[in-house]
C-alpha cells in the first residue's frame, strides 16, 4: 500500500480472457463438480478462510455463516456457485457475479498442482455459456501477488489497474 494525501490506497487489477483466446477445456475426469449444498457450508467457509488469508483486513468467514448461508442460497438459485471435490475432499470453489468471476478459492493442499487452472477453466466455460458474452473477467488485489501471477500465467490480461482507497475496502 502506498500513502497518497494521507489516505492509503491499494491496487486492484481488472483481468480478462476474451472468448476468442480461450482454448482450455475443463477435465471432468479430474474433479467432481457439485452445486452448492448447505450440508457443506462449514467446509466452504473453512476453505475460504484458509485460502483468502491475503485479505486486509482479514475477513471472518467462519463467524459469517448466516451471511454466507443466504448468499450461497441465492447463488445456487442462479446456478452460479460450484464446488470441486476429489475423493470426498473439497478442492475448491468459485462463484460468479454476472460475468465476473467473483471468488475463486483452492484449498492450500491442492494449490500449485493444476487444480486452480481447472477450476478457473470451468468458471470461464460457464461465463461463455452465454453466447452474447465476449469476455470473462475478474478483479484481483495487488497485494495478492500469488493470485495475480497465477492469472497472468493462465493467460488473463490486465485491462485496467485501479487505485482504491483502503477505507473503501474494509468489510
Amino acid at each position: 500500500m502506498t500513502a497518497d494525501s494521507e489516505k492509503f490506497f491499494y491496487e486492484s487489477y481488472e483481468m480478462f480472457m476474451p472468448r476468442a483466446k480461450f482454448t482450455n477445456q475443463f477435465d471432468s475426469g479430474l474433479l467432481e463438480v457439485r452445486p452448492y449444498q448447505e450440508d457443506y457450508i462449514d467446509d466452504y467457509l473453512l476453505l475460504l478462510s484458509d485460502s483468502m488469508s491475503f485479505k486486509i483486513p482479514p475477513y471472518d468467514y467462519i463467524n459469517s455463516k448466516e451471511h454466507f448461508l443466504n448468499e450461497f442460497k441465492l447463488l445456487k438459485e442462479k446456478n452460479t456457485f460450484e464446488a470441486f471435490w476429489m475423493d470426498d475432499k473439497l478442492v475448491g470453489v468459485y462463484w460468479l457475479a454476472g460475468t465476473e468471476i467473483d471468488h475463486l478459492a483452492v484449498a492450500a493442499d491442492y494449490q500449485r498442482s493444476g487444480y486452480g487452472a481447472q477450476i478457473l477453466t470451468r468458471a470461464i466455460e460457464v461465463v461463455f455459456q452465454n453466447p452474447d458474452i465476449d469476455c470473462a473477467w475478474l478483479l484481483v488485489v495487488g497485494w495478492n501477488s500469488k493470485a495475480f501471477n497465477f492469472y497472468k500465467k493462465y493467460g488473463l490480461k490486465v485491462k485496467t489497474m485501479y487505485k482504491v482507497p483502503y477505507n473503501n475496502h474494509i468489510n
